[in-house]
């Protein structure tokens, strides 16, 4: 009895390390394909991610807080001013906060801050929820957001997507050369623009928009 108490103690403290704690990078196509999984806890550290958009992050970038998008969202202003408009996908406030929507979310008075990554985490719920990717943010310089909070978070496949995060190293895509050009289109024909500076910026970017 006791041999057979040994060997089942064996077996299912072997499970339970199997679980998976950490990872060094994770693409977001394959995060999603851990639906269902038992290989991984529900609270998994990542050091390098490859967000939706493409773009690899990793702890110690430096991205820059966006405006919020949806200006329908708002609270309350400070010391009874005018309401501000809030983030959908930053929130000041723990991870445990964000997965059960009691944060305290971010808002227009950080657009344009500065911020580098000092965490990254995929949570979910249970095996049955898809993971997310949550991003710890400190202010650059120090000192604190909207004088709230130290620290930020952020769904940051969400947030890229909508541009309450922007990350101002990522190569510049199809969509965001034409939108580029047609601006400087715009400048050039009412003489705000040089044409041989347009024919510069266009010779850079007609690699990206023809790929």
């Amino acid at each position: 009895m006791k041999t057979l108490f040994i060997a089942f103690f064996c077996i299912t403290t072997g499970l339970t390390a199997q679980k998976t704690s950490e990872i060094d990078s994770i693409t977001y196509n394959e995060m999603k394909s851990l639906l269902n999984s038992k290989d991984y806890k529900n609270r998994v550290d990542v050091k390098n991610y490859k967000a939706i958009n493409g773009n690899w992050l990793s702890i110690g970038d430096t991205l820059e807080i966006g405006p919020p998008s949806n200006p329908n969202s708002t609270m309350a202003g400070y010391a009874g001013g005018s309401n501000v408009a809030t983030h959908s996908f930053i929130f000041l406030g723990t991870g445990a906060a964000a997965l059960t929507g009691t944060s305290m979310m971010g808002n227009e008075h950080m657009t344009g801050d500065r911020a580098f990554i000092i965490e990254m985490e995929m949570a979910r719920g249970s095996k049955k929820q898809d993971y997310e990717v949550l991003i710890h943010l400190n202010r650059l310089g120090g000192g604190r957001f909207v004088n709230i909070k130290k620290l930020a978070r952020a769904n940051i496949d969400q947030a890229l997507e909508t541009g309450e995060i922007i990350d101002p190293n990522a190569p510049m895509s199809r969509e965001q050369a034409i939108k580029k050009l047609k601006e400087a289109k715009e400048l050039l024909d009412i003489g705000m623009m040089e044409k041989e500076d347009f024919e510069k910026l266009k010779e850079k970017l007609e690699p990206i928009i023809m790929n």
